[in-house]
């Protein structure tokens, strides 16, 4: 789930793909200033807003385990979204975001795997600059 969360939230949020899915939105994204404004941000943006909502859901399902009072659930939602934020946004952004760009090249040659990985790896710097910034 998390890496599948990760590579939706980059995946679907490139304007185009965004233009193809909600045609509505076509007057905005088809506006220079604002597609200029949001196509950086916009993998970041959405992190960010599904990390805000991530909690409730966390809490809803903490209570829906069985967990008998509110400061259980609030604090088994917390080491949940602790696990959730370390896997997912900096384990599974790193690794998935290089294997998906590298992939022809790890099938080419798969023994070169780690030397692959080590020079994609500062391609994914700029995601993670923009998403302290933007936090």
């Amino acid at each position: 789930m998390s890496l599948w969360c990760s590579r939706v939230s980059q995946a679907n949020t490139t304007l185009q793909n965004l233009r193809k899915l909600l045609p509505f939105l076509k007057v905005i994204v088809d506006t220079s200033v604002i597609s200029t404004l949001l196509e950086p941000y916009l993998p970041q943006i959405a992190l960010i807003v599904f990390l805000a909502v991530l909690p409730s859901i966390l809490l809803f399902l903490s209570k829906a385990e069985g967990i008998p009072s509110e400061s259980h659930a609030v604090r088994a939602t917390s080491g949940k979204y602790f696990y959730f934020t370390v896997l997912n946004v900096f384990i599974g952004v790193t690794i998935g975001g290089m294997l998906f760009s590298m992939f022809m090249s790890i099938e080419k040659e798969p023994n070169r795997i780690v030397n692959l990985l080590a020079s994609s790896l500062p391609g994914n710097a700029t995601f993670f600059l923009t998403y302290v910034a933007l936090q």
